[in-house]
């Protein structure tokens, strides 16, 4: 790579440039510098860009005219590359991290391409010339990654650098840019990690560890160098508490203190006998210089990489303040437990293994105020955390956003509200499920599991009072439902398709349907990839009924081809809609390392199907008119003055699909009065898991809409949960199941 002189421009140049513009506002000094660029060519020109990825530096992306500056910027950096000479690759510093911000402002592309090598950006990221030298903000190396980080997914088609061993193992680069912290280190599965380099003159890593809570009463730090499994130094020599106390926290020896830069690191020290230890840590690059004074001589000094960059979350340890939720747990399971995704500091309240891939959902517990505390995680089978829900802010057990319950049958925790919720539930044959909904249903995603972990019942309050609502005349407007077709008649859903829906929805909770990794090849399926799996089910005919107009209705030779792809692309996928896709002409136009699937919102494997000439269809139940029926469902929930959360849980699930016709009767008898009927509509069981079984048939209690309460005896497989969950149709054409439509609501 050639080698320009441009690694810092003389201090006397910038301090110039500041003077004359002194009494402007740093945007202002931004637009000057850009508009200088025309001019200026050579060092000049390299200085100006310095100058001004110092001014946007400082505005943080705060400046409302950043597209036009950056369209400018891109447009002079070519100029500059064309009259130079230089390859994009072997840009000046400054001038390469000028233009990679640029592009990234400007959403444009630049005639020279986006040929920013690994190498040549990890010159910049280590330079610090990014960051700003006079001021804030720090969080710019949060930027700086971000950006190459999209560059890098682009440039190499990758989503993630999973799969990447032996020759095509990541750089340190890209672990960088995807946090990926897996260089070797001194501490202990369940510990956090605070810091960590090697030693390479001396083959030796050195660590700063600590507990994994940061609880005063419990918490310690210690400092670490060696081999794993053959320490050097540890210090303090055990793991006792080191703050206690205030006053232990001011004590002198012994104990560890951090000095904060004002820009871009700290300093952490600490005295062992006659020996002054210093860490000082630069976050801007990630490297640490540590040294050893004895005697007001210094004994030892190291300059390394930090490998593990996470000096920032020492405060709680130090300090006493609790930042459990921000610490750097080192993978590996507690000792004490099974297969959990809980940290090492939290309680298990919940686990679940998923067979299919080993993964485990866990609900975990913490101190909160003095009462439980509820998080979400869900780790891989190497301990890896792929997932996490309320870890900032632990839901106090006492919260209307917590729903318990412990019946026969019937026993899980669900965490969050109508815009998002976690359900974990156990069954009594050892299984449970995982479920997550979004916007009262809209979207969800059920994943049946292995119970490992059930202490749910140590968390149960004591039952108090339930609404009685059979005691109060409820009322509500009739409320028709869809649940697949007119006049249908359910049956079993097909094995060979609830085998296709539990594959699509396992492929895209592994994120194997993310854009950049839909065409790898998987183990799982034979070496086929996901989008070319999911294709083969694509049926010739297929159409996507939830778009009004638009492409699903094209009459085009894409039109099915397209019509797959718009269907399962989710809600916030506009692509398809864009001026990129309106110029695609044939199918080897269509990029398929850009697609993103959704399969997630679809109804789950065993929904029974409604069969017509064409093939069949999932069933669900669905509000005709949904928003008559979230009135009808208010107007309810204000008759029987529902007070929280879990009693406007209670009540949402309490209505059911009723599909066919039944009679409902005055008692739980066949030859009881007949006290109306239900038929393809919304119904209130006021306790749907209590029966009762009288002359060979199941009864439940109902009230109808006009308040007559009775007792049904509907078939299981006509009682249907009311969601807008994604219906798929489909048909099996010599033993393959082909989709041929999909719609989500009541479309």
């Amino acid at each position: 790579m050639t080698v320009f002189r441009i690694a810092i421009v003389q201090l006397y140049l910038v301090l110039t440039s500041l003077t004359s513009v002194y009494a402007q506002t740093t945007e202002e000094t931004a637009e000057a510098a850009i508009a200088e660029l025309p001019d200026l060519s050579g060092e000049d020109f390299i200085a100006e860009t310095e100058a001004i990825l110092t001014k946007w530096d400082e505005l943080g992306g705060s400046s409302s005219n950043y597209i036009d500056a950056a369209r400018t910027v891109v447009t002079e950096i070519d100029r500059f590359i064309e009259e130079s000479g230089a390859e994009p690759g072997d840009l000046p510093v400054p001038v390469g991290a000028l233009q990679m911000v640029a592009l990234n402002y400007s959403g444009g592309e630049s005639a020279s391409g986006l040929s920013f090598s690994p190498d040549a950006a990890l010159a910049v990221y280590d330079t610090g010339i990014v960051t700003t030298r006079w001021g804030p903000p720090v969080s710019y190396r949060g930027e700086y990654q971000r950006i190459m980080k999209r560059i890098y997914m682009e440039m190499w088609n990758r989503s993630s650098l999973d799969g990447l061993v032996g020759e095509e193992a990541p750089t340190a680069y890209a672990k960088m840019l995807f946090d990926v912290h897996d260089a070797p280190n001194l501490c202990e599965a369940g510990e956090a990690i605070f810091w960590s380099c090697a030693d390479e003159d001396r083959d030796r890593y050195l660590s700063v560890c600590g507990s994994g809570t940061s609880d005063r009463a419990t918490s310690w730090v210690q400092y670490r160098v060696g081999k794993p499994g053959d320490l050097e130094l540890t210090y303090p020599e055990t793991k006792a508490p080191n703050f206690t106390s205030e006053e232990a926290m001011m004590a002198g020896e012994g104990h560890f203190s951090r000095d904060i830069w004002r820009y871009g690191g700290s300093t952490l020290e600490f005295t062992n006998g006659d020996y002054n230890y210093a860490i000082e840590d630069e976050i801007f690059t990630d490297t640490a210089v540590v040294s050893v004074i004895r005697n007001e001589e210094r004994v030892f000094e190291l300059t390394c990489k930090t490998t593990h960059p996470f000096m920032s979350t020492i405060g709680g340890h130090l300090w006493g303040g609790r930042n459990d939720d921000q610490l750097q747990i080192v993978p590996g399971a507690r000792p004490d437990v099974g297969a959990t995704a809980c940290k090492a500091q939290e309680d298990v309240v919940w686990s679940c293994l998923d067979t299919r891939d080993q993964s485990i959902n866990s609900v975990c517990s913490v101190p909160v105020s003095g009462e439980p505390g509820f998080v979400y995680r869900k780790a891989d089978q190497t301990g890896t955390v792929t997932n996490s829900a309320y870890v900032d802010d632990p839901v106090p057990a006492s919260s209307d956003l917590i729903w318990l319950r412990d019946e026969p049958g019937l026993k899980g925790i669900a965490i969050g509200d109508f815009a998002e919720r976690h359900h974990f539930t156990s069954n009594p044959d050892g299984t449970g499920e995982f479920m997550w909904s979004k916007n009262e249903g809209e979207r969800s995603y059920t994943q049946s599991c292995s119970v490992t972990h059930d202490n749910l019942s140590d968390y149960m309050p004591e039952k108090a009072e339930t609404v009685a609502p059979t005691e109060t005349r409820l009322t509500y407007e009739p409320q028709p439902i869809l649940y697949g077709g007119e006049n249908g008649t359910l049956s079993p859903s097909p094995e060979a398709f609830d085998s296709l829906i539990l594959q699509l929805k396992g492929l895209e909770a592994a994120g194997h349907f993310k854009a950049g990794a839909g065409l790898e090849p998987l183990d799982v399926l034979g070496g086929e990839a996901a989008i070319p799996f999911a294709l083969k089910h694509r049926a010739d005919d297929f159409r996507c009924h939830a778009d009004h107009g638009g492409i699903c209705a094209a009459p085009d030779d894409l039109y099915s081809y397209k019509a797959f792809f718009i269907a399962f692309s989710g809600f916030s996928d506009g692509y398809w809609y864009s001026a990129e896709a309106a110029r695609q002409k044939t199918r080897a136009d269509i990029d398929l390392s850009k697609i993103a699937l959704s399969f997630a919102e679809l109804s789950p494997p065993g929904t029974p199907v409604v069969r017509d000439e064409f093939g069949f269809c999932q069933a669900r139940a669905y509000f005709k008119d949904w928003d008559a029926g979230i009135e009808m469902y208010q107007s309810a929930a204000e008759q029987l003055n529902l007070q929280n959360n879990t009693d406007h849980d209670w009540l949402w699930s309490s209505f059911k699909g009723v599909i066919s016709r039944y009679n409902v009767r005055a008692a739980p008898d066949a030859s009881a009065e007949i006290v109306g009927h239900a038929e393809n509509e919304a119904i209130h069981f006021p306790d749907f898991d209590a029966v009762t079984e009288g002359g060979g048939y199941t009864w439940r209690e109902v009230v109808l809409p006009d308040g007559t309460t009775g007792f049904i005896a509907a078939s299981d497989k006509d009682i249907l949960e009311i969601d807008d969950a994604g219906q798929v149709c489909a048909r099996i054409e010599n033993g393959v199941v082909k989709l041929t439509q999909n719609a989500i609501g009541g479309d």
